[in-house]
């Protein structure tokens, strides 16, 4: 109950699988009621997109669907996806890279 928003960007693909649930609730529990968790990753669907194979980098240890993410938010966190009550704010900023580069990203709300 200390921060009004989580931001993690590239990383939450390379986190171990079995420790996801944790992380998660981890970010839940530091998070104030009605806070944020932003997340930018890659996932299978990034990579179909862009034509990339998912054995280019081995660190993606979770390398997962976006839905997965979200179940994963709501089941060990809670979480509820906000995206598309911010995504078009954040396109229309003039510092958005949303309007840059081609990344999955998610936006939960405790």
């Amino acid at each position: 109950n200390t921060f009004d928003f989580v931001h993690s960007q590239q990383s939450a693909e390379h986190w171990k699988e079995g420790l996801v649930p944790e992380i998660i609730w981890e970010i839940c529990r530091v998070l104030k009621p009605g806070g944020l968790f932003y997340c930018v990753l890659d996932t299978p669907e990034l990579f179909a997109r862009q034509n990339r194979g998912k054995d280019e980098d081995p660190t993606n240890a979770c390398l997962m669907p976006l839905e997965w993410w979200l179940e994963e938010c709501r089941y060990s966190g809670g979480f509820t996806n906000v995206r598309s009550e911010y995504e078009q704010t954040m396109k229309d900023h003039g510092n958005s890279f949303h309007n840059l580069y081609d990344w999955d990203w998610f936006l939960v709300k405790k």
